[in-house]
């Protein structure tokens, strides 16, 4: 819970949705892209509830 706790978990929730969104443009043939992809997303909503979190 420091001074930047919110930034760092906008810019994680920013990252996991981008990857998350690569993995599903990127999944032609399958199941870990997919897999990859879902747990990004969960990654990204819990972020995006953590830099909302006061100390």
């Amino acid at each position: 819970m420091s001074d930047y706790h919110h930034q760092y978990c906008e810019i994680c929730a920013t990252l996991c949705l981008a990857c998350a969104e690569e993995g599903e443009r990127l999944d032609s043939s399958g199941e870990f892209m997919a897999k990859s992809a879902k747990l990004c997303r969960r990654c990204e909503q819990s972020r995006r509830q953590m830099s909302h979190a006061v100390a």
